[in-house]
């Protein structure tokens, strides 16, 4: 990855809302430009995406997708505004994904997954440098990544257009939903292989006691969840758990609530956690 960025260093950057009474939105194309440039080695410096499997890859495009929507709301967009930025914002995503990447190349040669936490503590603090370069025409360059955007707008349009968005929130939210990744996620549950069987993560799950509906409810509130491997989120979470001593069968109670619990690194999180518990007289079981 080489991106050439003017970038001031990110410190405490103060909630910020996008204003709607600019009349002006222009910056030089040098300000910004990211070219991502792959090889087949690590050999150069450069990382590969290649070392990276497909499925995980979309794991990883949902959750850094989730980061950028929970960062533009606290910066004071809507729900609808938020959403129809990220269906605009795939290349930026991807880009997000190969900050990823970059930052934490030496796991990925390990072929060591990142954790929930870890992605959000990897990408916040450059979403916040970001904000800070660009202030309120951050989600112009989210949505027209990686050209910036140059034009120019009378304060009679930016109200036009602000009339629009309020217009459209409050007649159809529904159409700038971003539905589209929630269905693919939905569609993994039920994806056949050429074997003529589900995923095998799709499996474990079955055979842990969770029904298909279950685990279908838990996808479409966590998407997610569709993409963590069997090998390296969901199954040592699972053995985690009956190691403290839960009852198999509540384990399907356990990650219907809390899915979000197969993204938490074991190593850095889980296990740390229940040590100090028990060095504070906690019996784990």
């Amino acid at each position: 990855m080489k991106a050439s960025t003017f970038v001031r260093p990110a410190l405490f950057v103060s909630r910020t809302t996008f204003p709607h009474s600019r009349t002006r939105v222009s910056f030089a194309r040098k300000v910004f430009f990211c070219q991502a440039k792959y090889s087949d080695s690590g050999t150069d410096g450069k990382f590969s995406l290649r070392v990276v499997s497909p499925t995980l890859l979309a794991a990883e495009k949902e959750e850094a997708k989730a980061v950028l929507t929970l960062f533009l709301k606290k910066q004071g967009l809507s729900n609808v505004v938020a959403a129809r930025t990220i269906n605009k914002s795939d290349a930026f995503v991807d880009h997000l994904v190969s900050q990823l990447h970059s930052i934490h190349k030496s796991r990925y040669l390990v072929g060591r997954e990142l954790s929930t936490l870890e992605i959000r503590e990897a990408l916040i603090p450059y979403l916040e440098t970001l904000l800070e370069e660009f202030g309120g025409i951050l989600v112009d360059v989210v949505e027209n990544f990686p050209a910036p955007p140059v034009e120019e707008r009378s304060e009679e349009n930016v109200q036009n257009q602000t009339v629009i968005e309020t217009s459209v929130a409050s007649v159809s939210p529904s159409v700038a939903s971003p539905e589209s990744g929630k269905l693919r996620a939905l569609a993994r549950v039920s994806d056949i292989s050429p074997t003529g069987k589900l995923p095998s993560h799709i499996v474990y799950l079955v055979d842990l006691g969770m029904e298909l509906e279950a685990i279908r409810e838990v996808i479409r509130k966590f998407p997610a969840f569709a993409y963590y491997s069997l090998e390296g989120k969901i199954k040592p979470v699972v053995e985690f758990l009956l190691d403290l001593g839960v009852p198999k069968s509540d384990i399907p109670t356990i990650l219907t609530k809390r899915p979000q619990l197969c993204g938490i690194s074991l190593t850095e999180n889980l296990i740390p956690t229940m040590a100090f518990l028990e060095d504070l007289g906690v019996d784990k079981r």
